[in-house]
């Protein structure tokens, strides 16, 4: 009987220990590559960032070695390459025509006019603007006056009692006009002439106590929750963007019924504590201060040349003597006072400022 005999083969150590150390090195490959990769990547982030420094300092070089130019605004059209180019270069920044300073002087209607908008011409606003200057130093503002109300005014409001614009010497650029800015309906508010306070009976020559004035409407004032002035029932006084500081206009502003508010958006309301329209009736000394800045109180500020449209605030243009105009034509210079005695008002600020 055939018997099949099956013997034990010894293990080659050698090529076992080969066998573990090549499993080893599959282990540990992956590994190595992924620092190498993480090397080079970084080595490659350093040479990109280097590059982009390099473009940036090359491009400041070119940017400096260019002659300045000036730019502006070109309003308008149809201007030539060459009439461009002439503008660009060899001509006083002052003098550049195309924009702001292009005027035509009307000797037929006797006023001066936008050159690229002839329906606006040189005019100022009616009355002194309403703004806030010093209480106590009043010598301090020199473009600027405090305004001191009637105390007999300031208790019927602290009583709750209506009391008249006119009576408190306040008026509205625009009775029958209302400009808006985002959510917000807002009327210019001014100043007059600084004169005791005139009852109802009694006439006057004041601008200020002329019916018309404030339009055909007459205008009443109320003090609520000793706290806010408000016109009518709905403007509120307000100082502008509530930048408590000497020189900030102050105006009636109400919050527009037609606006439409988004949902992230949060609902404005007219009355809000806390802010530019919280108001103080100092009936000690006859001044309106606002809550929390007892050192500041309404002012009269000073009228500044603008633009005012010929067709709606035609009373409000200014209008100058012909013969004075026509020279002014022909080169001759002339002074910047109109009919009504109105003399342009020029403020020489601290430092110069440039835009481009």
């Amino acid at each position: 009987m055939n018997a099949e005999i099956y013997t034990a083969l010894p293990i080659d150590v050698e090529q076992e220990q080969k066998k573990e150390q090549d499993h080893i090195n599959v282990i540990v490959q992956p590994s190595v590559n992924k620092e190498k990769r993480s090397e080079s990547g970084s080595h490659l982030r350093v040479r990109v960032i280097l590059h982009l420094l390099k473009l940036t300092v090359l491009s400041m070089v070119v940017l400096f070695s260019l002659p300045h130019r000036h730019t502006f605004r070109q309003y308008s059209e149809g201007k030539s390459a060459e009439s461009k180019s002439d503008v660009v270069s060899g001509v006083s920044p002052t003098l550049l025509p195309g924009g702001g300073r292009d005027w035509i002087i009307d000797t037929n209607h006797q006023i001066i006019t936008s050159k690229h908008n002839p329906n606006l011409a040189l005019g100022s606003l009616r009355h002194d603007p309403l703004i806030l200057t010093n209480r106590y130093e009043t010598g301090l503002d020199k473009d600027s006056a405090l305004v001191k109300f009637a105390k007999p005014d300031l208790e019927a409001l602290r009583k709750g009692e209506r009391v008249s614009m006119r009576s408190m010497l306040l008026a509205l650029q625009f009775p029958h006009h209302v400009d808006t800015f985002s959510h917000w309906e807002y009327m210019l508010t001014g100043s007059g002439v600084q004169v005791p306070a005139v009852s109802k009976d009694t006439d006057t020559d004041d601008a200020n106590s002329r019916p018309d004035d404030n339009g055909d409407q007459e205008w009443n004032l109320e003090y609520i929750d000793e706290n806010f002035l408000v016109l009518d029932g709905e403007y509120a006084l307000d100082v502008s963007f509530w930048k408590m500081e000497r020189g900030n206009t102050v105006n009636f502003v109400k919050v527009s019924e037609n606006t439409q508010w988004r949902w992230w958006e949060k609902k404005q309301k007219t009355l809000t504590y806390g802010g530019g329209r919280d108001w103080v009736l100092n009936e000690e000394d006859g001044t309106i201060s606002p809550k929390g800045y007892p050192y500041l109180a309404l002012g009269r500020g000073t009228r500044s040349l603008a633009l005012m449209d010929i067709h709606n605030n035609m009373d409000s243009v200014w209008e100058f003597d012909r013969d004075q105009l026509e020279q002014l034509k022909g080169g001759v210079v002339m002074k910047l006072v109109d009919k009504k005695s109105n003399v342009g008002a020029m403020k020489m600020e601290q430092k110069e400022q440039y835009f481009e």
